[in-house]
C-alpha cells in the first residue's frame, strides 16, 4: 500500500509538472528535463520514494537544468546537472550526508564531474579539485594542474583524465588493472600519474589518453600516439579470460602489426588499431567491451567482445534502426535510436533494468508517444537512467 501511495503521489507530481513544463515553454523559452528509471532501487536510489525494485520505466524527477551526468554506484545514485549542482538519492545521499534518502536531493554546488563506485562517490569540483567521499566521510585529494576532462569508475578504481590527455588513478590495483609494471601496489590511495612506459615500441612523450573503460578487473584504454599518428588499444589486468582483446584485434586491429605484450599482474598487451577506424564510443560492462566505431565513413557499428553468460553481447541483427548513442551498466547494455523517441534494453536484466523479461535478449524498454525525445540513457549496477525532454508545442 505504501509503495501505491508513492506512486501515486509521484503521477499526480508527473501531471503538474507536464502543465508546468508548457508554461515555462510558452512563456520563459526553456524545457523541463524529465528522469525516467527502473531497475535494482533497495536503498532507494532510483529516487521513487520507495525502495523496492521496479521493472518498468517510472518517472522520477524533473528540473529545469540540462542533465550532464549521471553517476550510479552499489547503492546510490548522483546526477550531475550542467548549472553544477549535483543531486543524490540512496545510500547515504552518495555519503554526503549520514542520512539515506529515497528521494534526489541537492548535496552539492560546483561540481564538475562525477562518477561512483560500489561504496563511494569521486568529484570534481571548480574543473580541478578531486574530492572522494565514502563511509570515512570528505577527503580532498589532489589539485589537477589542468581541467579535468573525464572521469571513470569501477568497483573500488577511478581514473580521471585531463584536457591534455594525462591520465591519474587511485583505488583497486591488485590486478595491475591501473598502472602495469610502473606502479605495482595493489592499493594506490590517492591520485597518481598514469605511465605506458611498459610499451617499448612507442613514443613514450607523444602517447595521450582519448578514452578509457573499465571492468571489474581490468582497464582498456584507448590512446594515441601523436609522433606515429596512431591510435593504440591497451589493455592492463592479470587474465583476459573472455579474450576481449584477442577479438577487439581481430575487428579493428592494424592486421599489419602483430599484438605485443601480454596480460598478466603488472602487465599490459595492446594492438595498433586500423588506420580507417575511428572509435566514437568505448565503454565496459564488468566483464565486456563495447566499441561504437566507424569504418571507411560507412556509418557507426556497435560490436561486443567478452562474456555472453546473460546475453551482455549486443546482437545488431536484431535492431534495423539506427542508433543514436549507447551507454551499458554492470552487465546489461542502453541504446537510443536515432529518431530519440525509443529505447532498447539487452543482457542481465535480474532486477528489471531491462523491462519484465530478463532473458537477455535486445527488448524495447521505453517508447514515447511522440511529445518527448530522449535526450540521453545511462546504465548503473542492475539500474536504468532514461532522460527525456518534451517537445516544443
Amino acid at each position: 500500500m505504501e509503495i501505491k501511495n508513492s506512486q501515486l503521489l509521484i503521477n499526480v507530481s508527473f501531471l503538474l509538472i507536464i502543465v508546468s513544463d508548457y508554461i515555462c515553454w510558452q512563456i520563459m523559452g526553456f524545457l523541463l528535463r524529465y528522469i525516467d528509471c527502473c531497475g535494482s532501487n533497495g536503498n532507494g536510489q532510483l529516487g521513487l520514494n520507495h525502495s523496492e525494485d521496479i521493472d518498468r520505466p517510472t518517472f522520477s524527477i524533473a528540473v529545469n537544468q540540462e542533465v550532464e551526468d549521471i553517476a550510479i554506484g552499489g547503492n546510490h545514485s548522483l546526477i550531475l546537472f550542467k548549472n553544477k549542482n549535483l543531486f543524490a538519492s540512496g545510500e547515504q545521499c552518495g555519503f554526503f550526508d549520514p542520512a539515506d534518502s529515497e528521494r534526489f536531493d541537492i548535496v552539492q554546488k560546483g561540481v564538475t564531474h562525477v562518477c561512483a563506485g560500489w561504496d563511494f562517490t569521486a568529484i570534481v569540483k571548480n574543473n580541478v579539485s578531486v574530492f572522494l567521499y565514502d563511509k570515512n566521510g570528505e577527503r580532498h585529494l589532489i589539485d589537477l594542474s589542468e581541467n579535468a576532462k573525464f572521469m571513470r569508475s569501477s568497483l573500488h578504481s577511478v581514473i580521471i583524465v585531463d584536457n591534455k590527455g594525462s591520465a591519474f588513478a587511485f583505488g583497486d590495483n591488485k590486478k595491475g588493472q591501473l598502472f602495469g609494471d610502473v606502479i605495482t601496489d595493489k592499493i594506490v590511495p590517492e591520485p597518481a600519474k598514469i605511465n605506458f612506459e611498459d610499451l617499448p615500441n612507442s613514443s613514450f612523450n607523444g602517447l595521450i589518453v582519448l578514452d578509457c573503460c573499465m571492468g571489474r578487473d581490468y582497464t582498456i584504454f584507448h590512446l594515441y600516439d601523436e609522433e606515429k599518428d596512431a591510435n593504440i588499444i591497451l589493455m592492463r589486468c592479470k587474465t583476459d579470460r573472455f579474450s576481449i582483446l584477442t577479438n577487439m584485434y581481430s575487428t579493428i586491429g592494424d592486421r599489419g602489426h602483430e599484438m605485443q605484450g601480454s596480460v598478466g599482474v603488472n602487465k599490459s598487451q595492446w594492438f595498433f588499431v586500423e588506420k580507417h577506424v575511428k572509435i566514437n564510443g568505448l565503454k565496459s560492462m564488468w566483464s565486456s567491451v563495447h566499441v561504437w566505431y566507424n569504418k571507411d565513413d560507412t556509418g557507426n557499428k556497435l560490436v561486443s567482445f567478452g562474456n555472453n553468460v546473460y546475453g551482455q553481447k549486443y546482437d545488431g541483427s536484431k535492431l534495423e534502426e539506427e542508433i543514436d548513442s549507447f551507454d551499458v551498466g554492470t552487465e546489461h547494455g542502453l541504446l537510443v535510436t536515432k529518431d530519440k523517441h525509443k529505447v532498447y534494453a539487452w543482457g542481465w536484466g535480474e532486477h528489471g533494468n531491462c523491462g519484465p523479461s530478463s532473458d537477455g535478449s535486445l527488448k524495447l524498454l521505453f517508447q514515447d508517444d511522440g511529445e518527448r525525445i530522449v535526450q540521453n540513457v545511462f546504465g548503473g549496477y542492475a539500474n536504468t537512467f532514461i532522460v527525456t525532454s518534451r517537445m516544443p508545442m
